[in-house]
């Protein structure tokens, strides 16, 4: 029940402020939304051109956002811890 009210506050800040999940993986979203458009049915790109999704293929870029992320949990975490033993 916690992890799902975690996930609805989440979704509900991120949809009613119109901005971006704090936590985000820059290279993997950009590569899940060209799956998405592929799987759509948008063309594919030729001639060298590669798209923000490229990233993904990087293991430095997939380590360093990795790294942010889990950062950025274990920050979250702390933070929460500190909030409910002041409750």
């Amino acid at each position: 029940m916690a992890c799902a009210r975690k996930l609805a506050v989440i979704a509900w800040h991120v949809l009613t402020r119109d901005e971006n999940f704090v936590w985000e993986r820059p290279a993997l979203v950009a590569h899940k939304r060209r799956q998405l458009e592929l799987q759509a049915g948008m063309p594919p790109r030729r001639g060298g051109h590669k798209g923000l999704g490229a990233d993904y293929n990087l293991k430095t870029v997939r380590d360093q956002e990795r790294a942010v992320a889990e950062l950025s949990e274990k920050v979250y975490q702390r933070l929460f811890s500190r909030w409910r033993s002041g409750n």
